[in-house]
């Protein structure tokens, strides 16, 4: 019977939209055992580079006696701001949110400020928000730079057509990961044709399966292009990208670079021989967890920090892959 008051209680709590998207707080007795409640809103449960700063996260949230509460939104927005209902329902100090989906973040940053409730977007930027991820611009020049130096020692200077494959609903910030790359090739090639960025939308589906189809497509539409970049945001899609680029006999005239550095991108760097893949930009996901917990010890701590923080960034390739990921 308690269990059973207790649902209906939390069911018509954060069922109230009266002035505020979120619940009233009520801390669970078990916060009171910790120096503070964190709520982490993750992507998914399934990938690696989530499940490696989760991992991350719950270890250094237990080394400084943080309670550590965690949800998954997978990029849809009832289910993010239901998670956060949740987190602050149960004494939530702070937020962290791993969905990459700006206009969801936007809102959902604005009503936490309602409560004094600090946010961490990992990775991608809300407005108002704390930020801790990737420098979006510095990764997509970091890429650009390692493909421009490719194309002038293999392809004379050639280029044809950079791909870009994306996620608009990412928000602008993050699709600097894509123009910054663009942007160095046409600083570094003046004669390379500016109307021949191509920008593909993945959506939601930053996957090998869209990523390769996606490919394919352009692939098949541009028969004659025979120097070809694909910049691509995520290791997943990029893995597709390199099935399409093989599967149309077409490897010596399209290369890829991704970002992450995660599973699938080292899977593929410590093949015996290099590929048209040629490397991903690394965001270091094992070192997530202790910096954003470092960082969010002191927003709460009223250290008054930087409203960024970022990553170190290195494209891993074929050749140092050993030096950042040994076996």
């Amino acid at each position: 019977m308690k269990r059973l008051i207790t649902v209906l209680i939390v069911t018509l709590v954060l069922g109230i939209a009266a002035g505020s998207l979120f619940a009233a707080g009520q801390v669970d007795s078990k916060a009171s055992d910790y120096d503070y409640v964190v709520g982490f809103n993750n992507m998914w449960t399934d990938l690696e580079f989530f499940q490696v700063v989760e991992e991350g996260l719950r270890k250094a949230a237990e080394e400084n006696n943080i309670k550590l509460l965690v949800g998954y939104g997978e990029r849809d927005g009832q289910k993010m701001m239901s998670n956060v209902d949740t987190f602050v329902l149960q004494g939530a100090d702070l937020i962290l949110d791993f969905n990459v989906l700006s206009e969801v973040g936007n809102t959902m940053t604005k009503e936490l400020a309602k409560k004094d409730i600090p946010l961490i977007a990992i990775d991608g930027v809300y407005e108002g928000a704390y930020f801790y991820g990737v420098n979006n611009e510095h990764v997509g020049r970091t890429a650009g730079t390692a493909a421009a130096e490719y194309i002038k020692d293999t392809w004379n200077g050639q280029i044809d057509y950079v791909v870009h494959i994306y996620s608009e609903s990412a928000g602008p910030a993050v699709r600097k990961r894509n123009s910054g790359a663009s942007d160095v090739i046409i600083e570094t090639f003046p004669n390379f044709n500016k109307n021949n960025v191509v920008w593909i939308d993945a959506g939601s589906h930053m996957d090998p399966i869209n990523g390769r189809s996606l490919a394919t497509d352009f692939l098949t539409a541009h028969p004659e292009a025979k120097h070809v970049y694909f910049q691509v945001l995520t290791d997943l899609p990029a893995s597709g990208v390199l099935l399409a680029v093989e599967e149309s006999g077409r490897s010596n005239e399209a290369i890829i670079l991704s970002c992450d550095a995660s599973g699938p991108a080292l899977d593929n760097l410590r093949k015996g021989k290099a590929n048209s893949w040629l490397g991903s930009v690394a965001a270091f996901p094992e070192l997530y967890g202790e910096n954003i917990i470092a960082y969010a010890l002191d927003i709460l701590g009223g250290k008054n920090p930087p409203k960024e923080r970022f990553t170190n960034n290195v494209v891993i390739t074929h050749e140092n892959i050993d030096e950042y990921y040994p076996k």
